[in-house]
């Protein structure tokens, strides 16, 4: 193992290689620690219980007053690919 990590992340509005995902340091979740979090399983392809990690994540960003720049539907798109 080379200690990088393995896969791809959605960052924006894009995929990109794990290994190559930075944040700026002018970001509000690095520079506040304002930050929703939520880890979905995806089983045979699809993301597991969808809805009840939609809703827990939803009421964290209204939780800290935080929007999303994409609709619902964008993002369980996106957890399909």
């Amino acid at each position: 193992s080379t200690g990088e990590p393995e896969g791809q992340v959605w960052l924006d509005d894009r995929w990109v290689p794990a290994g190559e995902a930075r944040v700026s340091v002018f970001d509000r979740s690095f520079l506040y620690g304002d930050a929703v979090f939520e880890t979905v399983r995806i089983a045979g392809g699809r993301p597991f219980l969808w809805t009840s990690h939609w809703r827990r994540f939803t009421a964290g960003l209204d939780a800290l007053g935080l929007s999303l720049p994409a609709s619902g539907a964008a993002v369980r798109k996106r957890s399909l690919e």
